[in-house]
């Protein structure tokens, strides 16, 4: 089992223990490599009128692809973070039908050494970071968002 995998569970177990809402829309994290998270959703909790999936649903999957991908980040650090979401915003291109919704985060372009090295010395960093969902082939959803480390828990 790969230090990946142990580190996504702490998502997984924060989502359960933690986050109704996510609960409810039957989110999962999906997939985690240090460099993209994957969290999905079912469609079926997430329907609107027009038997797609409701905005506020791809909002909030995305708002916690992005706070996901933060805190798995720092758990790898052995940081129990404080993660607030500071600024987001999100263009729908496309309707989303698929029965599995799923938000991809890339932190690969983060300088990671950097946003932790302002952690231990201020107590505290913003990152920026961007999630998308795919529908029917082509980017349907994209959401940019700031997240602010502002504690550590003990």
């Amino acid at each position: 089992m790969s230090n990946h995998t142990v580190t996504a569970r702490y998502l997984s177990d924060f989502l359960n223990q933690h986050m109704e809402m996510a609960q409810h829309m039957d989110m999962k994290v999906q997939h985690y490599n240090g460099d993209c998270l994957a969290l999905s959703i079912a469609l079926k909790p997430s329907l609107n009128d027009k038997l797609t999936a409701w905005g506020g649903s791809l909002y909030g999957l995305c708002v916690m692809a992005g706070w996901g991908m933060y805190y798995l980040k720092c758990r790898e650090q052995g940081i129990n973070p404080n993660i607030v979401v500071s600024h987001g915003e999100i263009d729908y291109l496309a309707p989303v039908a698929d029965e599995l919704i799923v938000a991809l985060c890339h932190g690969q372009a983060i300088d990671w050494s950097s946003v932790f090295a302002r952690v231990r010395s201020h107590g505290k960093a913003t990152v920026a970071l961007t999630a998308t969902v795919n529908s029917a082939g082509s980017t349907a959803v994209t959401f940019k968002g700031r997240y602010t480390l502002v504690g550590i828990k003990k």
